[in-house]
């Protein structure tokens, strides 16, 4: 007895589970999170980085000789 000739909630219940209608949404809800969590993660790293390189430079900078032309 397939799904179609069965009965009541226990039939609605398991074309429910077998029902691929709102798969291609999930899928996609899926693949937003990834991209916004790599994205944050990106730019996490990004800027955890910045204040030693600005330290850098300017370090570099204040080490140069200025000469008046």
């Amino acid at each position: 007895m397939n799904e179609q000739n069965m009965p009541g909630a226990i039939g609605r219940a398991i074309r429910f589970l077998r029902g691929e209608d709102g798969a291609v949404t999930i899928d996609w809800i899926a693949l937003t999170a990834s991209m916004v969590f790599l994205g944050a993660a990106a730019g996490f790293f990004a800027t955890s980085e910045l204040p030693q390189l600005a330290a850098r430079v300017d370090n570099a900078l204040e080490t140069r000789p200025v000469m008046p032309d």
